[in-house]
């Protein structure tokens, strides 16, 4: 009922994602001088000893492509960077302020077929992509700051959704890997897919094995369970506690996510319960 009611034209959707990008684009015209970010003048000058040397210099093993040996970075930003400054033949400042820009505007449309793997109806899809791309975190990495961690965030809803897609599994098996080791050549935030791949996997192993456990009604009271531990247990062995009272780091964690996601953060609680009541 709420797609027949709600859902727009074809030519008011078109309408509502032109807006958006064109949004996207405004927001990111810089307002200061010059790039911005420690992060930024670091991968700047991996990009241009990239377009200086022809190759990266701080490659010494296999490893060192995805930054994963002594002295070397994750190589995936820095050549596009390089690509993006001799195609065009604008000045790597420029092609940073470009890459940010498309980055920006490629997040639309990951966030949006994602969404759309969660529940097809073209307002929640467009909502997600809306808050999504102009979440202050967000806006933070890809505003002319080149930090690799923004082309993580964008790349993360489109793993999810090869991960969790189910209908071509070809494909899947063949863009899952692909995309896999390209966000590792991106950024180490990577490792945060190991545990999720490793979820999906046993789940459909049990799946296929022992299905019946998968409906066991008190599966969700347990996962609220395990879910309540992981909050506590820094507590008590002091994991993620540097200094100060044992109380502040979770203070802190509440206010940078809350600053860091914006509107979004609305919709936490109510998708938490969401979450642990469905069957």
């Amino acid at each position: 009922n709420f797609d027949i009611q709600y859902n727009p034209s074809k030519g008011t959707k078109i309408l509502l994602m032109g807006l958006l990008f064109t949004l996207n684009i405004i927001i990111r015209i810089p307002s200061i001088p010059h790039e911005k970010g420690y992060d930024s003048f670091f991968i700047h000058a991996l990009a241009n000893s990239v377009s200086i040397f022809g190759t990266a210099k701080w490659w010494i093993s296999w490893l060192s492509v995805f930054g994963l040996y002594p002295n070397s970075y994750s190589s995936a930003v820095p050549f596009t960077l390089s690509g993006i400054s001799q195609v065009t033949g604008i000045e790597m400042e420029k092609a940073i302020l470009l890459f940010c820009i498309l980055i920006g505007l490629f997040g639309i449309f990951t966030t949006y077929i994602f969404a759309g793997h969660i529940y097809n109806g073209f307002v929640f899809k467009y909502m997600m992509s809306l808050f999504f791309s102009l979440a202050p975190g967000f806006m933070l990495f890809t505003t002319w700051e080149v930090s690799t961690r923004g082309q993580f965030v964008v790349f993360f809803p489109l793993f999810l959704y090869i991960l969790l897609k189910e209908e071509f599994e070809i494909k899947k098996y063949i863009l899952l890997p692909v995309c896999l080791v390209f966000i590792f050549s991106t950024h180490h935030y990577a490792f945060f897919l190991v545990p999720i791949s490793i979820i999906y996997i046993s789940l459909k192993i049990i799946h296929k094995l022992k299905p019946e456990i998968l409906k066991n009604q008190y599966l969700n009271y347990i996962l609220l369970l395990f879910f309540v531990l992981a909050l506590i247990y820094p507590f008590f062995s002091g994991l993620f506690i540097s200094s100060g009272s044992r109380y502040m780091w979770v203070i802190n964690a509440i206010i940078t996510n809350i600053r860091q996601t914006g509107p979004l953060v609305l919709f936490l609680p109510g998708g938490f319960i969401y979450l642990f009541i469905k069957k």
